[in-house]
């Protein structure tokens, strides 16, 4: 295998396997990030929604294998961060454009840039690692036979001995990747972006899954340990304003009430405890409110007996549940196009459907009963969200519509799927 020789041949390049690592990681990271910051200068994560499906695939292709390396050896994309924090605005924009299924990627990759490492274990997976100045400095590079040499007066074979010795120098390592100062300019970065309050409010508070929540609250912790005191005052000053709407977000607002408690404990200087004083009064003046407001519920003196003879959590007589704490997630099901379509155009090559709805659509299989006389080599799956009296206005406007997917078939073939990296919201399919 070309690249399995490949990487035996950069790995006899290096003295220690965290040199390997730090070359080869840096070099992946930069080029995913090029990829990033083209998509950026093309306008893709400007306008929530305007992305095609290729590129939103593509972006979250390319945070994905980005949070691959992050989780592995996150020592690198920290270093990677400190030096080119240019990078993280594009994380803070594809985490508020890009669909739900890319934040994620989005918001995790961010918090990694700031939240300190947790060290190795013995059985665990490998998390420590590092950086390239350090690992220049410990043990000088040396070059391809020489270094076998070298390895071999060690006690080692080649190439397949090198995993005998890469515990103990990740362990040496653990020390450089259990958490990096990234210093004043990484926060600032991401403290001057112009979506950030909206980026506290939306991904700490307002999105459905809790992981995500979790995740931007992490954010936010680790960023309160990398900066100076004046920063930790602007980022206080920052989330002030969201304190107030914590009630009406229900057990949302949970992550990011500790993370405020985490934080607050950590207070030091006059102006951050002045803040602090202002955030204890305002938590103290909604919690009296929204105990007068149960106190006063038409059903409270009917939950506190059931309560004495039944063990049952929840406000269960309620006729008109939270939005927020109910708001369940329906799941993907199965369904044959004549149960979806309302009506239904075709051509010698095309078949325009125009659906009774719009439709959130995560895999497509396509089946045909005979295929002797014309057989099929390739199809083209399109879609698009126009509103029409007529699907027949849509036919030959290309411009209106964008590729999905495209499925080979072999001969004899009658049947062909295709699962979406990320789902798609239709209302008209061609």
């Amino acid at each position: 295998d070309s690249h399995r020789l490949a990487r035996r041949v950069l790995r006899g390049m290096f003295a220690t396997r965290q040199e390997y690592h730090a070359v080869r990681d840096k070099a992946a990271i930069e080029r995913h990030v090029d990829v990033l910051t083209k998509l950026a200068s093309r306008g893709v994560l400007e306008t929530s929604g305007e992305a095609t499906h290729q590129d939103t695939v593509l972006v979250t292709w390319t945070l994905g294998k980005l949070l691959e390396m992050a989780s592995v050896r996150p020592g690198h994309w920290q270093h990677f961060c400190r030096q080119v924090p240019s990078v993280l605005p594009l994380l803070v924009q594809a985490a508020m454009v890009m669909p739900e299924e890319t934040v994620e990627a989005a918001v995790r990759l961010l918090s990694c840039s700031f939240v300190a490492v947790q060290s190795r274990s013995a059985s665990g997976p490998e998390v420590s690692a590092q950086s390239p100045q350090r690992a220049r400095k410990a043990k000088p590079a040396v070059a391809g036979p020489q270094a076998r040499k070298q390895r071999a007066g060690k006690g080692e074979t080649g190439p397949e001995s090198d995993s005998t010795d890469e515990s103990e120098e990740e362990g040496k390592a653990s020390g450089v990747a259990k958490g990096m100062a990234m210093g004043d300019e990484p926060v600032n970065v991401v403290m001057e972006h112009a979506m950030v309050e909206g980026f506290l409010r939306k991904l700490a508070l307002e999105f459905r899954a809790q992981g995500v929540r979790k995740e931007a609250c992490r954010l936010v912790e680790g960023m309160w340990r990398h900066s100076s005191p004046a920063k930790r005052l602007e980022l206080l000053k920052r989330m002030m304003p969201l304190v107030p709407e914590l009630p009406s977000f229900g057990q949302n607002s949970r992550q990011l009430l500790q993370t405020l408690g985490s934080i607050v404990q950590e207070v030091d200087g006059e102006e951050q405890e002045a803040v602090l004083l202002e955030l204890a009064e305002t938590v103290t003046r909604l919690i009296k409110e929204e105990s007068l407001v149960v106190a006063h519920h038409p059903n409270a003196c009917i939950y506190r007996a059931l309560h004495r003879i039944v063990e049952l959590e929840g406000y269960y007589l309620e006729s008109k549940p939270c939005l927020i704490c109910n708001n369940a997630e329906i799941p993907f099901g199965m369904h044959k196009l004549d149960s979806l379509k309302a009506e239904a155009k075709f051509t010698d090559s095309t078949q325009l459907v125009k659906l009774i709805c719009a439709q959130t659509i995560q895999r497509f299989t396509v089946t045909m009963t005979d295929v002797r006389l014309k057989p099929v080599k390739t199809i083209n799956l399109y879609y698009n969200n126009k509103p029409v009296a007529d699907v027949t206005e849509l036919r030959g406007k290309w411009h209106l519509w964008k590729k999905t997917a495209t499925l080979e078939l072999t001969p004899e073939q009658l049947e062909a799927s295709v699962d979406l990296t990320i789902p798609i919201v239709a209302t008209n399919i061609l």
